[in-house]
């Protein structure tokens, strides 16, 4: 059986453009203190809500445990402001039926018209063919059995997406991360205000000073003070 998880903080704007496309499904929602009506929205969409900690490590780790007491076999771990394309529940199945021992993501749609968009999903592409890393909005389907074995998501306020594919690669192998026949779009008001290049150039910046090792403390100033 399958959960989707999604965490949550004044989620409101963005749950409700994704949560319709998400009905009938088996949904946990772990929340960190939103004030807004995201809680009402999770309400409505008969999801299960947990609450504690914010940060989506710890918010997923939540999720993930609550699902587990439920008996999921299968997690779908996704952000608030996922929308998915039509297809994503014929692609999901198909993965968990050909594919039990890898896990998968979904490919990164174009997130808008022009060039930066474009030149976005192409580098979003070329990372995940090169390295083998989807980030976190492009979500990550995983079985139970290959979440527990890798240890599941750490508590780590940033770059817990990043940490949990090193983990992955290193013990599923790196022919066992798939992507998806189905895409997803975000929201890209950050990348508008600040700038496509602006935003992406620092994020990639921030990941490769996380895989260098650097200090996550000294990460998150970096990443909050832009």
């Amino acid at each position: 059986m399958l959960t989707l998880i999604i965490p949550t903080r004044n989620a409101e704007a963005s749950l409700k453009k994704t949560l319709p496309r998400l009905r009938g499904r088996r949904l946990i929602v772990s929340d960190s203190g939103s004030e807004d009506a995201t809680m009402e929205l999770a309400i409505d969409a008969d999801a299960t809500l947990c609450f504690g900690s914010a940060g989506r490590g710890p918010q997923f780790a939540r999720g993930a445990a609550l699902a587990n007491l439920r008996g999921s076999d299968w997690f779908l771990f996704l952000h608030a402001d996922a929308q998915l394309s039509s297809n994503w529940q014929s692609e999901v199945e198909h993965h968990i039926s050909a594919y039990p021992d890898s896990v998968g993501y979904f490919r990164y749609g174009r997130q808008g018209d022009g060039f930066w968009p474009w030149l976005q999903k192409t580098l979003v592409s070329l990372r995940c063919w090169a390295w083998k890393l989807p980030y976190g909005d492009q979500g990550l389907l995983i079985s139970a059995r290959a979440y527990e074995a890798i240890g599941g998501y750490s508590d780590l306020p940033l770059f817990e997406d990043v940490d949990i594919m090193n983990r992955l690669k290193a013990g599923l192998g790196r022919s066992n991360i798939r992507p998806l026949g189905a895409f997803v779009v975000t929201d890209t008001s950050a990348y508008e205000t600040q700038g496509w290049w602006k935003r992406g150039w620092r994020n990639f910046q921030l990941m490769r000073a996380f895989q260098r090792g650097d200090s996550v403390s000294q990460l998150m100033q970096r990443y909050y003070n832009d």
